[in-house]
């Protein structure tokens, strides 16, 4: 089945999103100074990677080449970035805990990429908090600038929803909910 225009436009736009959302992860790995500005590249990642999964899926191609890109992209974005960020702000503390954070956040994207993989997404239910969520997680932390115990705590909190069997909606379809709460029509 041909592209049509606007599939193929949608679904360039899915992979220039991707491409986006893997800068700026990058970005907030290498950069140096303020740690809101590398969260907010996270948060920008982690927004780029919200438009970009239904954009793919509107273009009618979804590849598995896609999903694997996308899943790395989020490692990088929303797994390494906000260790490294993590690790830079406990790295003076005297405690053990508080320095093990950044490895046990490491850990647990790393067992959720063993135990789930990057297939495409089939549902807007996960289990356990999904990578992206635990990035914007982090990240809202760093825009608080919460001192570098609380961080230890929000990570360790991040790091058992991540490994839990609770089930966490999708962003878009949280989304959904919320638009068809407030009784908005939903667009396209």
């Amino acid at each position: 089945m041909p592209f049509t225009d606007r599939a193929s436009r949608r679904h360039v736009l899915a992979d220039i999103l991707t491409t986006c959302n893997l800068a700026a992860g990058t970005g907030a790995v290498f950069a140096r100074g303020d740690s809101r500005v590398r969260s907010g590249l996270i948060l920008l990642g982690a927004l780029c990677d919200s438009l970009d999964g239904p954009l793919a899926r509107r273009s009618g191609h979804l590849t598995d080449q896609g999903a694997r890109a996308d899943g790395i992209c989020d490692v990088v974005t929303c797994g390494i970035a906000p260790a490294v960020l993590l690790a830079s702000l406990t790295a003076t503390c005297p405690s053990t805990i508080d320095r093990m954070a950044p490895r046990l956040y490491i850990a647990a994207i790393a067992w959720r990429v063993v135990k789930y993989g990057f297939p495409p997404r089939e549902s807007h239910v996960f289990t356990g908090m999904p990578v992206t969520g635990a990035g914007v997680t982090m990240a809202v932390g760093f825009q608080l600038r919460l001192p570098p115990r609380a961080m230890t705590y929000l990570t360790l909190a991040v790091v058992g929803t991540m490994m839990s069997r609770v089930p966490v909606l999708s962003g878009e379809a949280m989304l959904r909910r919320h638009v068809r709460q407030q009784g908005l029509r939903p667009t396209g």
